[in-house]
C-alpha cells in the first residue's frame, strides 16, 4: 500500500512538473504591411519589440518572430498592391492568406521547440494585429478547419495585442483577451480607414475601423495620446502598459486615485464609463508615463 502511494504521489509530482513546462508564456510577434518607407527588413518592427520585451526581463527563448509574409517595397513599387490585398484578405479566417498565416505561425513555434500548449501572447504591429486576431480564431476553431488541422496542430492564443492596427474584422474568439491600443496621431490607420468606401470595388465588404465597434466584453481599447504609427515600437508606456495589461497591474491614474476636485472627479467619473461600459481607457499623458516595467512572472 505504501508503494502504491508513493507511485501516485511521484505521478502526481511529475504530472504538475509537466503541466508547468508546458503552461510555459511565449510571446508572438508579427510585423505589418512593408511600405517602401519604412526599414528594408520587413521584420524589423518584431525585432524591436523582441529587444524591448528582453530588455524588461522577457526570456530571448520565451519570444518567437513569425516571418513577415507581406511583400517587399521597393522604389519602383512603393506600396505594394498585393500587400493592401493580403491585409484585406487577414480579416477572413476562410483565406488563403490566412490558412497560410496559420501554417507559418505553426512552423515558427514549431522550429523554435514551444510546447503544443504553452500560453501564447500575440504582438501584432500595424496589420501583424489584425493577422493575430485571425490567428486566435483559427487557433481556438481549428476543428472546423479540417484540412488546415490535419497539417497543423491546436494552439492556445491567450493574449492578442493589436498596436496600431486598422483592423477589417473582429473574428477574435470570446476565449480570448483582445488589447486594441489606438491614438488620433496616428495618420496611417487614420488613411487605412478613410480607404473604406472604395473597398467595395476590390470585391471587399468590411469597413476598416480603429478599433471593433463596439468592443466586446474581451476587448480593452486603451486610447494613446501623440503616437505616430512609427514610435508605437519606441514608446516606453506602450511596452509597460502591455505587461501590465498580461499581469492586471497598476491602472490609469484616474481610476487608482479619486480625486477631491469636482471637476477632477466628474472627468474620472466619465473615464470609468467609458472604461466599464464601453471598453475604452484613456491612457497616460507622455509626461506623466510610468516608470519602465519588468516581465510579468
Amino acid at each position: 500500500m505504501a508503494s502504491i502511494r508513493l507511485s501516485l504521489l511521484i505521478l502526481a509530482f511529475s504530472s504538475a512538473a509537466a503541466h508547468a513546462q508546458g503552461a510555459r508564456r511565449v510571446f508572438v510577434l508579427h510585423s505589418g504591411v512593408h511600405i517602401y518607407y519604412a526599414d528594408p527588413d520587413k521584420d524589423y518592427a518584431s525585432k524591436v519589440l523582441s529587444r524591448e520585451l528582453q530588455d524588461r526581463g522577457i526570456a530571448k527563448d520565451d519570444i518567437v518572430i513569425i516571418p513577415n509574409p507581406f511583400p517587399t517595397a521597393s522604389k519602383e513599387d512603393r506600396f505594394p498592391r498585393d500587400g493592401l490585398l493580403m491585409f484585406l484578405d487577414s480579416a477572413d479566417p476562410k483565406s488563403k492568406f490566412s490558412q497560410d498565416a496559420y501554417r507559418r505561425f505553426d512552423k515558427a513555434l514549431a522550429d523554435a521547440k514551444i510546447p503544443d500548449d504553452a500560453r501564447l501572447e500575440w504582438i501584432g504591429y500595424s496589420a501583424g494585429g489584425q493577422v493575430g486576431m485571425t490567428m486566435s480564431h483559427l487557433a481556438t476553431h481549428l476543428d472546423k478547419y479540417p484540412e488546415l488541422a490535419k497539417a497543423t496542430k491546436k494552439r492556445t492564443i491567450e493574449t492578442v495585442f493589436a498596436v496600431g492596427t486598422p483592423m477589417g474584422a473582429d473574428v477574435t474568439p470570446k476565449s480570448v483577451k483582445l488589447y486594441c491600443y489606438c491614438s488620433p496621431a496616428d495618420q496611417v490607420v487614420q488613411l487605412a480607414c478613410s480607404f473604406t468606401p472604395v473597398l467595395p470595388l476590390l470585391g471587399y465588404r468590411q469597413a476598416i475601423h480603429p478599433a471593433p465597434l463596439p468592443p466586446r466584453d474581451n476587448t480593452m481599447v486603451r486610447w494613446f495620446e501623440g503616437i505616430q504609427h512609427p514610435d508605437w515600437i519606441r514608446v516606453d508606456r506602450v511596452f509597460d502598459r502591455m505587461l501590465q495589461d498580461l499581469d492586471r497591474r497598476q491602472p490609469p491614474p484616474w481610476r487608482s486615485v479619486p480625486s477631491a476636485s469636482p471637476v477632477m472627479g466628474l472627468s474620472q467619473g466619465i473615464c470609468e464609463v467609458l472604461a466599464d461600459r464601453w471598453r475604452i481607457s484613456l491612457e497616460d499623458p507622455p509626461e506623466v508615463s510610468p516608470k519602465k516595467g519588468t516581465a510579468p512572472r
